[in-house]
């Protein structure tokens, strides 16, 4: 399902609209809980669920997996990331490491 939507202003954010078609077909609805992926010029919305809690464990589980984390891979790269994602945690509604 494909649909045309714009950027919008929301206080010092900006959001898009999501159809409601959309939000339908992937059993979404107000205040649920989303990932927000960027890869390859691409954005990935997906549900959490309800017993997820972002930790460092689950954000370096999520880059293996993004990834496809080999043995050749550095784990500093790995250990970067997860630092550079809780450096960005400055929102009171997310849960603090």
């Amino acid at each position: 399902m494909t649909a045309n939507s714009s950027i919008l202003r929301i206080g010092n954010s900006c959001g898009i609209i999501i159809p409601a078609k959309i939000l339908k077909a992937l059993s979404l609805s107000e205040k649920d809980s989303v990932r927000i992926t960027e890869a390859g010029g691409r954005i990935t919305i997906q549900k959490c669920e309800s017993s997820e809690v972002e930790t460092p464990f689950s954000a370096l589980d999520h880059w293996c997996d993004e990834r496809g984390y080999t043995s050749e891979d550095s784990i500093e790269d790995a250990l970067k990331y997860v630092e550079s994602l809780r450096a960005e945690r400055n929102d009171k509604d997310i849960i603090q490491w």
